[in-house]
C-alpha cells in the first residue's frame, strides 16, 4: 500500500486513481449521453453542469458535495495570486477571464472553480477540483488548479484536472501538490 502526503493529509495512490477514473467516466458519460453539447457550441457552463451531474451520481453515497462555480473557502471568497501570470499566454487564450487585463496593482483575484468535490464549510475533505474548456488550454484555469492543490493556501484539494476538448476529444491534465 503506497501512501502519499499531499497538503498535510495522507491519501493512497488507489484513492487518487479512483478519483481520476470518476472524472474520466463522467466525461465519457457526457460524450455518450449528451454529445450534441459540444457540437452545438453551448457555453462551457452547460458542459460543466453535466460533468458535475455525472460525478455527483457516482459519489452520491459518500456524503461529499459536488458544486459548480463554488466561490467560497470556508466563510471567505476563494482568492488567487495573479501578478505572476504570463500576459502573453493569457492574451493567446482569449477566454473571458484572460481577456480582462490584470491591473498593474492587482495582486489577487477572486475565483470560482468550474466543479469541486468537497464538504462545504470545511477544508478537511477537499477532493477534486475540475476546470473545463471547450477547445483550448487556459493559463488562468491552470493557475487555479495549482493553487487549489498546492500548499500556498489551505484549500488542500488532493487532485485537480483541466479538461478540454480538442476537436471533440477530451484531453486531461492532472495536478497535485501544486503542479
Amino acid at each position: 500500500l503506497c501512501l502519499l502526503l499531499l497538503c498535510n493529509f495522507i491519501y493512497t495512490m488507489e484513492e487518487i486513481q479512483e478519483y481520476k477514473q470518476i472524472v474520466r467516466d463522467a466525461v465519457s458519460d457526457l460524450l455518450k449521453e449528451k454529445p450534441n453539447l459540444l457540437k452545438f457550441g453551448v457555453h462551457e457552463q452547460s458542459i460543466s453542469n453535466r460533468v458535475e451531474y455525472y460525478v455527483e451520481q457516482t459519489l452520491d453515497n459518500r456524503k461529499l458535495h459536488v458544486d459548480c462555480e463554488y466561490n467560497k473557502n470556508l466563510d471567505e471568497e476563494k482568492r488567487i495570486e495573479v501578478s505572476g501570470l504570463d500576459a502573453k499566454l493569457m492574451k493567446a487564450c482569449g477566454c473571458h477571464v484572460c481577456s480582462n487585463k490584470i491591473g498593474d496593482i492587482e495582486r489577487e483575484r477572486e475565483f470560482r472553480p468550474d466543479i469541486i468535490v468537497h464538504k462545504r464549510r470545511s477544508n478537511e475533505h477537499n477532493k477534486i477540483a475540475i476546470e473545463i474548456k471547450k477547445s483550448k488550454f487556459c493559463p488562468f484555469d491552470e493557475a487555479k488548479l495549482k493553487e487549489l492543490t498546492g500548499n500556498g493556501h489551505d484549500y488542500k484539494y488532493i487532485l485537480g484536472v483541466f479538461v478540454y476538448f480538442q476537436n471533440g476529444i477530451p484531453e486531461f491534465k492532472w495536478y497535485s501538490k501544486g503542479r
